[in-house]
């Protein structure tokens, strides 16, 4: 662990110092900075008192932790009963949930063509049948809705129109974006 590289830093230092600064450079070298970087490499045994430093010290690593996993062996065998998963139950793929699924997908097709599917579906009036972005949504619930909620609803009503206007905004600087 101790090497002997202080001698070849030393020369190296004196090589390069000629002048007025052999003073500074003994002074350097001799017990100032070159020796404290050196010392761990130096073959002397290092100083009786190094003063005490302005970071706290580690203390005990993983103090109090307690493994708690047996690591003794095979365990033994205990009175509980041991956890598996369920027994397995086949699912009933006729009950009527299942049976029924999807019985009205092809109505127009099967059919004799006087029911339309849009016709089946259950809901508010102004999202039957609709299909497009949130904008669009809104400005069709406006329409179909919109005298009712001004008078019954009028904070809804005005949260609408705040969020169609916001839409508008972004939708139209989305637009002169790609046109430019």
């Amino acid at each position: 662990m101790w090497g002997s590289s202080t001698p070849i830093l030393n020369s190296t230092v004196n090589a390069n110092i000629t002048g007025w600064s052999r003073q500074l450079a003994d002074r350097i070298t001799n017990g100032g900075i070159l020796s404290t970087l050196t010392r761990s490499y130096s073959s002397e045994p290092p100083d009786k008192y190094d003063p005490p430093a302005p970071f706290r010290k580690p203390g005990a690593r993983r103090y109090g932790w307690v493994n708690k996993l047996y690591g003794g062996g095979v365990l033994p065998r205990s009175d509980k009963p041991i956890r598996s998963l369920p027994a397995y139950k086949p699912k009933d793929s006729w009950n009527r949930k299942r049976a029924l699924f999807g019985q009205n997908d092809y109505i127009d097709i099967l059919g004799d063509g006087d029911i339309h599917p849009v016709e089946l579906i259950t809901g508010p009036k102004w999202l039957i049948g609709f299909k497009g972005n949130e904008l669009q949504r809104l400005v069709r619930r406006a329409k179909i809705q919109g005298s009712q909620m001004r008078y019954l609803y009028p904070t809804k009503y005005h949260q609408m129109w705040k969020r169609i206007r916001f839409l508008n905004k972004k939708y139209n600087m989305k637009r002169s974006k790609r046109v430019r």
